[in-house]
């Protein structure tokens, strides 16, 4: 039998053009040079195609939604 998550359980899950305005605030996780690092979403360009996002210089704290990102939400 599987057991169903409660509602309130937040899982990953990719970042799309859909969700990305409802995800300003939540942690995202990516990879970089190879490394998987994590962050949060700071705001999102009025397109949704790129977010900006704390503490990381060596991207210059911005993303493209082209990068398989994901979302805890």
């Amino acid at each position: 039998m599987v057991q169903e998550l409660p509602p309130t359980t937040q899982q990953w899950q990719r970042l799309t053009l859909d969700i990305v305005h409802d995800a300003v605030g939540h942690r995202i996780r990516f990879k970089s040079r190879g490394i998987t690092r994590e962050s949060t979403i700071v705001r999102v360009a009025p397109s949704g195609k790129s977010i900006a996002i704390t503490g990381d210089g060596d991207l210059g704290n911005s993303i493209n939604l082209i990068r398989k990102i994901e979302v805890l939400m």
